[in-house]
């Protein structure tokens, strides 16, 4: 498997080591269009898959201490801020150069110190709320799992939830694949397997 952390946040405070391979501070600046063209898995071990914002974000916010816990793998401080919509509008990321086929989980948090909003996270077309509770506390990571598709792509909608309001908020993501083989198929006529032949099959 190949772990992909992903820090969207401004905070002021260092994040863990884990979260800085991957780190896009003032990530609300970047235009539709910009691609980072390489993220580093949780060995800072290059994986040629890249992040591309096809919908640009509004602002970011936060930046304090407000978040006094983590929410699963998130830290404190990746959850102190948080990149976010313009108003009533979706932000959209895409990941590119994903092997087809592949199994993954994608965790997401919209964390803000506002109880009152709420995001709404669209990946592939399935759709989860992040609910807020308290500033200090934040809720656990919506996860979604699915099938890489042939295009080797996974695309994220980021929105207000419709209890929400006026924002959709991102702290990051944590993104896990498979990177070997999901099956083996053998040719029961292939001629060149001879009756007590031995083969030895490794997957990963």
């Amino acid at each position: 498997m190949t772990k992909i952390y992903v820090d969207l946040s401004d905070s002021s405070r260092a994040v863990p080591t884990i979260w800085t391979y991957n780190q896009f501070q003032n990530a609300h600046l970047l235009p539709t269009g910009q691609v980072s063209a390489d993220l580093n898995d949780d060995t800072n071990t290059s994986t040629g898959v890249s992040l591309h914002i096809d919908a640009a974000f509004g602002g970011s916010g936060g930046g304090g201490t407000f978040a006094t816990a983590d929410a699963g793998e998130f830290d404190d401080v990746v959850l102190d801020s948080t990149m976010f919509t313009t108003n009533g509008g979706t932000g959209t990321l895409r990941l590119a150069g994903l092997p087809s086929g592949a199994s993954y989980t994608i965790d997401l948090t919209g964390h803000t110190s506002s109880s009152a909003r709420h995001t709404a996270f669209t990946v592939e077309g399935s759709s989860q709320d992040y609910l807020v509770g308290s500033a200090s506390s934040p809720t656990a990571p919506v996860s979604f799992s699915g099938t890489v598709d042939p295009d080797g792509e996974i695309v994220i909608d980021v929105t207000k939830a419709a209890s929400g309001q006026f924002y959709g908020y991102i702290n990051g993501f944590i993104l896990e694949y498979t990177t070997g083989p999901t099956g083996l198929t053998i040719d029961s006529t292939d001629s060149t397997m001879q009756r007590g032949t031995n083969f030895e099959v490794v997957c990963s």
